[in-house]
């Protein structure tokens, strides 16, 4: 680990990974939803951007002009390439939160973003962040932070102090991080097998241990092995971020603040009987779902919309179907399921189902009709339907004519990264200024498709001449496939799979032509 890095694993890069929370375009629906008013955001940072994917992704399909740190420079390398093929004009730095906040040529931000990043820092960049907050954070800007939280980690923490304790004290200076994972979890294993009174009075202790084999060690590297891990409560962390002007709005994610799917009846009879403070609220729910992970949304000044104007405002968003409408399920499911009513989601996906964007006022005027719903039920209905991810929140016409031409540049780079590596598994949308996640193969499918491929007997044989000289094979039910016929024989089963079910969706979101 590095002196530069102020605690910061930096040994060992980070995950390839896409979070969509991070993206402006992500922020509408929720902060709408509450009623509050979204601020147009011409400028955008994200502190902590790891090795840059979604940086990059927003700041090539989205218009805001974004600006970014991480401390290893492995990862900005990295992230700056990104930028120079998608020509997106991402400034990018390896400085440290102390050096990069006190810079005196950045905007103030309209939006500002950190994921995870608050959990695993020290206190004292804690701070330097807050006042950057403070000072760079514009009236009306929107906070996006995410960490881990309590008291969903207290059962498991442990875990993390073991194999942290095994790191600092046990391991050589020689192991790879691969090694060092696996030892220090093996280390876990060994304590707490002897530890009969901990997992006696908390079964949760050695499940979650078993859950960590399934990760990847890159993530447990840096969640694991850190020197700084700090979950906290949300109270703690609004005290944090107090002298930064902020209130708290809601989750980024709809499902975290829907009842139906998070609280049983006395669970939502309590909720409702505390008082309308988000202190009070949030840390009762976090306790009464034993939380673990939160992504927040913060405003500076923030202002309820008058009825009128919210409604304007809601109206001009157009959605759009991408599931198959014989396929979008009726559940919602996150800590518990509901079921959405079918009539409502019917009349709605009947103006959906030609999978074009539609306004949120062209499926009132239509659903106004039937008398199923109101405006207010109407939007919260398409949040749902957004949320589970059967639908997209569609850019404006301009938006997408102005990102084409770098999406496509970006695309075409993730198509390269692709013929080596899984894991970069994104697209960039124009359509939608974020992400399309999907698997190795089905990027290569794409990336064949662009080359003017069609049948899924060509794209198998332009993926295994991909694969073949790099010893690349393909797996199926948990075997390796040895011999040409039978890996040519998955791919064609694969890219078959991927022209009746992905490639439509590529095209309308504008991904391919």
């Amino acid at each position: 680990m590095s002196n530069w890095s102020d605690g910061y694993l930096t040994d060992i890069n980070y995950t390839y990974g896409y979070y969509k929370e991070l993206s402006p375009k992500h922020i509408i629906v929720p902060l709408l939803l509450e009623g509050i008013a979204v601020p147009e955001i011409k400028n955008a940072c994200e502190l902590g951007f790891g090795q840059g994917i979604s940086i990059n992704i927003h700041a090539t399909a989205g218009t805001a002009q974004w600006y970014g740190t991480d401390v290893n420079p492995a990862q900005t390398a990295f992230a700056r390439e990104v930028a120079k093929k998608a020509n997106n004009d991402a400034i990018l730095t390896d400085q440290s939160f102390a050096e990069f906040c006190q810079r005196d040529d950045l905007p103030e931000f309209e939006y500002i973003g950190l994921h995870g990043i608050w959990s695993w820092i020290n206190d004292e960049n804690r701070h330097i962040i807050v006042d950057f907050i403070r000072r760079k954070l514009a009236v009306g800007g929107i906070l996006y932070i995410s960490y881990n939280s309590l008291p969903g980690w207290a059962a498991t923490s442990p875990i993390r102090h073991l194999m942290n304790i095994w790191n600092k004290n046990m391991a050589s200076s020689t192991d790879d991080y691969k090694d060092r994972v696996e030892r220090a979890m093996h280390f876990g294993e060994k304590v707490l097998a002897q530890s009969v009174g901990l997992t006696q009075n908390s079964a949760e202790i050695s499940n979650f241990l078993n859950e960590l084999k399934n990760k990847n060690f890159r993530y447990l590297a840096h969640e694991y092995l850190n020197q700084n891990w700090q979950p906290m409560y949300f109270t703690e962390v609004s005290d944090y971020l107090e002298p930064a002007k902020l209130s708290y709005v809601c989750s980024a994610n709809y499902l975290e603040d829907f009842y139906d799917v998070n609280f049983s009846s006395e669970q939502a009879q309590l909720f409702d009987s505390l008082p309308a403070q988000a202190r009070v609220r949030q840390t009762t729910k976090d306790y009464m779902l034993n939380k673990r992970f939160r992504r927040d949304l913060w405003v500076k000044g923030g202002y309820k919309l008058n009825p009128k104007r919210l409604n304007m405002l809601r109206g001009q968003l157009k959605f759009m179907l991408i599931t198959e409408r014989d396929k979008v399920s009726l559940s919602v499911t996150h800590h518990r399921q509901a079921q959405l009513y079918p009539e409502q989601i019917n009349s709605i996906l009947d103006i959906l189902a030609d999978k074009k964007p539609h306004s949120v006022n062209e499926i009132w005027e239509a659903v106004n009709k039937e008398h199923i719903v109101n405006e207010q039920l109407l939007f919260v209905l398409l949040t749902l339907l957004y949320t589970k991810q059967d639908l997209v929140l569609v850019q404006e016409q301009e938006q997408i004519d102005s990102v084409k031409e770098r999406c496509h540049a970006l695309n075409q780079y993730l198509f390269e990264l692709a013929q080596s590596s899984s894991e970069t598994p994104y697209l960039a949308s124009p359509v939608t200024g974020e992400a399309v996640i999907c698997g190795q193969i089905d990027a290569l499918c794409a990336f064949g498709v662009t080359k003017g491929l069609k049948s899924p007997k060509e794209l198998a044989k332009f993926i295994w001449d991909i694969f073949k000289p790099q010893g690349t094979a393909l797996r199926k039910e948990n075997k390796i496939l040895q011999t040409d016929k039978e890996n040519l024989a998955e791919l064609e089963s694969l890219a078959d799979k991927f022209n009746k079910e992905t490639l439509p969706m590529l095209r309308q979101l504008g991904i391919i032509a």
